[in-house]
């Protein structure tokens, strides 16, 4: 069933442009219309895919239940957009982006630094959460992430797979510094100063009593 994520999809678009039609007299016909529509209003082909896919699921899950005898929304209208291809940093560069963001921002700086060494994304790093983090044992588990909601609204959410927590939890250790060097979880920081977090300047205030962040 679609979650908190696909809710803008299905209010803002699947339920206005289909809801009229009976789930069981819903025809692949129906979502070649629907695909065309968008793509003239001007909609991008990736919003457009997610959208059907979130049809799908719902649907997919109607015929698992035989409620439906079968997913009308297969095989896709739109077939999924190609990845853009990703540049990956050389060692040196990433360095020479540590230094500069050392000097001009040290928080942003130690995120980068933590996301290049347990190769989690963004999101997961900033859902992290003080409990699930041991830093005498260098595991952690990932149990949030902070996620997007219709580009305009930021919520914790759960992992979809627990591959992503099993990573970390053998990523976390393999991240090491000197000994002589703090980490920014263990420097010390004043109660009342911000820890910046990008993009959207989210600003979070650790409790005075524990440091405690993104609770």
């Amino acid at each position: 069933m679609p979650g908190r994520l696909d809710a803008p999809f299905v209010h803002h678009d699947l339920i206005p442009a289909l809801g009229p039609i009976r789930l069981d007299e819903l025809a692949y016909e129906h979502t070649h219309h629907f695909v065309q529509a968008q793509l003239t209003a001007g909609r991008g082909r990736p919003t457009i895919w997610h959208i059907l896919a979130t049809l799908s699921s719902a649907i997919g899950d109607a015929v698992r239940q035989h409620r439906l005898p079968v997913n009308v929304v297969r095989p896709t209208v739109l077939p999924r957009p190609a990845s853009a291809e990703r540049t990956i940093w050389t060692p040196t560069q990433a360095i020479r982006f540590l230094r500069h963001c050392h000097t001009a921002d040290p928080d942003f700086a130690d995120l980068i630094e933590f996301l290049i060494g347990t190769g989690l994304r963004k999101g997961e790093a900033l859902g992290l959460h003080w409990d699930d983090v041991h830093l005498g044992s260098r595991t952690g588990y990932l149990r949030w992430t902070l996620s997007a909601i219709d580009n305009n609204k930021l919520a914790l959410t759960v992992p979809k797979t627990r591959k992503s927590s099993d990573s970390y939890r053998a990523a976390l250790r393999l991240w090491s510094r000197p000994s002589n060097a703090p980490t920014s979880m263990e420097r010390p920081r004043p109660a009342t100063a911000p820890i910046r977090v990008r993009p959207g300047e989210i600003r979070v205030r650790p409790r005075p009593s524990t440091g405690r962040c993104l609770e």
